[in-house]
């Protein structure tokens, strides 16, 4: 189930992860300080159009925001796997 208030903590995590300020936030998703501040503290939403641009400037998805769970991770563990596993090959032949 969906929580404002675990939505405006991650907002705030994330912010403060990228060393912004509630202001710097605000300016680069053009709304005011004080959005963000109820925002964080979980008292109002956001439109979508504002969810996009926090998780484009907060480099993370919608999905992650919304529900705290982010896209899955395996698929590029393997490719990170495989191609480690061809550059090992290709130092072997070298």
């Amino acid at each position: 189930m969906f929580s404002m208030k675990e939505f405006g903590q991650r907002v705030s995590n994330l912010r403060k992860v990228r060393n912004l300020t509630q202001d710097e936030l605000a300016y680069r998703v053009n709304v005011n300080k004080g959005h963000i501040s109820r925002i964080e503290r979980g008292t109002v939403a956001c439109s979508l159009e504002l969810l996009i641009d926090l998780s484009n400037e907060l480099h993370t998805s919608t999905d992650f925001l919304l529900t705290g769970i982010g896209p899955s991770n395996d698929f590029a563990k393997e490719e990170i796997d495989t191609a480690i596993s061809i550059l090992s090959s290709i130092k072997q032949l070298l």
